[in-house]
């Protein structure tokens, strides 16, 4: 806010602009005639307060969920992994637990059915007692209107913690504390204890999951909460926010143990800086006026941060004739069977070599294609069993999405 306010006065020669208040929301004014800031008084609906409760491994987790569910409530848990995620629901299936699984390893067309199911069981309009557990990953954070009686959380940046935590008895107007099976709201938090530090401090608890978010951002989100002991909105956001992502001097300094991995995110993060610096485009010059050749044909540059995806097009054989997963043969639906899959996991579990084979038999659904078009993935035979054809250990199916036995085993071993 304060950048944003600067750059405007820099822009409008305005003299120097303070913003002091830290009252939370709060409406700052910023013109040539000075500044001025009005606390806001918020609506009695956004004033909440949701409790945090530690859960120190796995089998804690399971056991809450398991409880809650057995007693009625519509229960999420959000994993920050797709592999911990798959492998967290076959567990509570494995223990005669009702369980649903979203994350974005869906092609787009059972995805879009997966949330529109998703909406019915745990949403707005759901029945009182469900007693279903949705295991899903961070695509629950926005956009989806859901409302759980019992939530569990992987540890993640407090920001993240907040936009899930607003999926957690988010409808108290349609269904009060009188008619839900848990006695208030709860964020039980799925997190290593942040006093008591090793070299592999999140992997215990988290899995691949430890390894999804800069490791300073996880350690001062734990810090903060478990000294807060909640999440009080909207008076205490600022706090928690700043705890977590301040400037420099005003957030606590990080435990020697954990200095080196946090200079590595930090040097990533530079370096992504640098990386959009070289990418920054003259409006006056176009094009033309980047360094590193975007003026270039080059279908692989990228408009975000964030790991290249590679997109594998699945089809099946019906009645001897090949059609996309979605059930047609024509671009749209080429575009519905797609999973996306993050570049580095895509060289791993399918190979490098393989992007731009086309099938013998999935010829026909691509006669029209461009050569890169072709090239940008890999198009993949859904056998009935669920295997992908010529990807030895590699499946899909509408009810778990893209897995990968390799990966899962991995997730297993760890767990043990």
């Amino acid at each position: 806010r304060r950048k944003y306010a600067e750059s405007f006065a820099n822009g409008a020669n305005a003299g120097p602009i303070a913003l002091q208040d830290p009252s939370w929301p709060i409406l700052s004014m910023v013109s040539k005639s000075g500044t001025t800031q009005n606390a806001v008084s918020p609506v009695s609906a956004s004033r909440r307060s949701v409790e945090i409760k530690r859960l120190p491994d796995r089998d804690a987790a399971l056991s809450v969920l398991t409880t809650a569910a057995k007693a009625g409530a519509a229960c999420i848990w959000v994993r920050n992994a797709v592999d911990e995620a798959i492998n967290a629901a076959e567990i509570l299936r494995e223990a005669g637990v009702a369980t649903d699984l979203l994350h974005a390893r869906f092609t787009l067309h059972d995805r879009a059915e997966h949330e529109s199911n998703m909406l019915k069981v745990y949403g707005k309009g759901r029945a009182p007692r469900p007693g279903r557990v949705l295991v899903a990953t961070q695509v629950i954070e926005s956009s989806l209107d859901l409302d759980a009686d019992v939530m569990v959380s992987d540890l993640a940046p407090i920001d993240s913690l907040i936009q899930r935590a607003g999926r957690l008895w988010r409808h108290v107007d349609r269904r009060p504390a009188s008619q839900r099976p848990a006695p208030a709201p709860v964020l039980h938090l799925l997190s290593p204890d942040p006093g008591r530090l090793t070299s592999t401090w999140l992997e215990p608890a988290l899995g691949k999951g430890a390894w999804v978010y800069p490791v300073d951002e996880l350690w001062r989100t734990a810090e903060v909460l478990m000294h807060e002991g909640k999440i009080q909105t909207p008076e205490r956001l600022r706090k928690l926010i700043e705890a977590v992502f301040g400037n420099e001097g005003e957030i606590a300094a990080l435990p020697d143990i954990l200095v080196h991995a946090a200079n590595e995110a930090e040097g990533r993060r530079l370096a992504e800086r640098s990386s959009a610096d070289v990418n920054v485009i003259e409006l006056t010059k176009g094009f033309f006026s980047v360094s590193n050749g975007l003026q270039k044909d080059d279908p692989a540059v990228g408009t975000r941060l964030g790991n290249p995806q590679v997109p594998m097009r699945l089809y099946r054989i019906e009645d001897g004739v090949p059609v996309w997963c979605s059930g047609g043969t024509g671009r749209r639906d080429a575009a519905l069977s797609t999973v996306q899959l993050r570049e580095n996991l895509f060289k791993k579990a399918i190979g490098a070599e393989r992007r731009g084979e086309v099938p013998e038999d999935a010829a026909a659904l691509v006669a029209d294609w461009k050569d890169w078009q072709r090239d940008e993935g890999v198009i993949a035979r859904v056998n009935k069993d669920n295997s992908l054809e010529g990807l030895p250990g590699s499946h899909y199916s509408p009810k778990n999405g893209l897995y990968f036995e390799e990966n899962l085993e991995e997730t297993k071993i760890a767990k043990r």
